[in-house]
């Protein structure tokens, strides 16, 4: 509602087209979240399918893109780690809040978390990070384009009248 109410008084303002760009950089980089989600599917499928060991496959899935996310934006995931959540079924592996498998014996647990850490290194190491990394700078940078363009309409707001290092 503030957004309308900014727009129906400011209605040809640059600010407008920052916001455009910075709303088309989320979807960029929603569906680069959609198109790696999908991928590393396949991945984990692929690696599981062959092992007979029970996994969550939507664990795995959103343990990997928590991974690929941190790597991307700096951030380290040396903290993550494994634990095996007793159950009245059985043991199960965790890494952080991630539910990673079934219920499993013992061996059948350090598969899974073998694995695991394999994936983690794999999909850190690959174009993942560099595409996501690219995505979320563009983000920021409208969202700065953005920020620029408030700052601008506060200034011309606080201070009246135009010189020559005004924007126009």
């Amino acid at each position: 509602m503030l957004v309308e109410a900014l727009r129906s008084h400011i209605p040809h303002s640059p600010l407008w087209g920052a916001w455009q760009k910075w709303e088309d950089q989320a979807r960029r980089l929603n569906d680069v979240e959609v198109k790696t989600r999908a991928r590393l599917g396949e991945v984990v499928d692929r690696v599981f399918a062959g092992t007979g060991k029970p996994f969550s496959r939507s664990g795995m899935v959103e343990s990997l893109w928590f991974s690929i996310h941190h790597a991307a934006t700096s951030e380290s995931i040396d903290h993550m780690e494994y634990g095996i959540e007793h159950t009245g079924e059985g043991p199960n592996l965790r890494w952080g809040a991630f539910g990673l498998s079934g219920v499993a014996d013992e061996a059948g647990l350090r598969v899974v978390q073998e694995e695991h850490g394999k994936l983690v290194r794999q999909v850190t190491c690959e174009e993942y990070v560099g595409a996501l990394r690219e995505e979320l700078s563009r983000w920021a940078q409208a969202r700065d384009a953005i920020n620029e363009e408030v700052d601008i309409l506060v200034l011309r707001h606080l201070v009246p009248g135009t010189c020559r290092l005004c924007p126009r």
